[in-house]
């Protein structure tokens, strides 16, 4: 009587099952941790909607004096302050941020989810079109990795959306 019989089929299967496991963890881990150009990307996103979610700097910029390109002013859009943004050149701005991702920011209100408030409230990459009915068009890409952040904004008074994209 033997006690300790290995059989092929037995040992096959137990290792291609083996093999199966290990790929799929290996697989589940390196999506658990996104590659360190997401994690810039996302951080690059995260300052750029949080400084023009500011008043900027110095408070009451210009095109003449910007250092940071603040939106607001009593935690309201500042339409001067959009209008000064929109009156300089994408790649000045882009410069300011000191990123190299592209991205695209524009205000939309709850009522109409996707279409541009009116065709003064948006500004960034030119490859970025917003159509006649007001929506915004991004099939001109091309990207790696696309981040989208919306912020509350009050505009006249009423709660809009800040819409930030940033892209590789």
């Amino acid at each position: 009587m033997k006690k300790a019989q290995v059989w092929l089929p037995d040992f096959l299967f137990g290792f291609l099952l083996f093999a199966l496991a290990l790929a799929l963890s290996i697989k589940f881990v390196s999506n658990i941790f996104p590659d360190s150009g997401y994690k810039q990307l996302l951080s690059d996103a995260e300052r750029i909607s949080e400084t023009f979610m500011s008043e900027g700097a110095p408070i009451n910029w210009t095109n003449e004096t910007v250092i940071k390109p603040g939106l607001l002013t009593d935690k309201k859009l500042d339409e001067n302050k959009f209008r000064n943004l929109t009156n300089m050149s994408y790649q000045e701005v882009r410069g300011l941020f000191n990123t190299r991702y592209d991205f695209f920011i524009y205000i939309h209100n709850s009522t109409l989810p996707y279409r541009v408030l009116n065709d003064t409230f948006k500004f960034g990459d030119p490859l970025v079109t917003v159509n006649a009915s007001g929506s915004v068009n991004l099939t001109e890409l091309e990207y790696e990795n696309l981040i989208k952040m919306d912020r509350f904004i009050v505009v006249n008074d009423s709660i809009n959306f800040l819409v930030v994209f940033v892209w590789d």
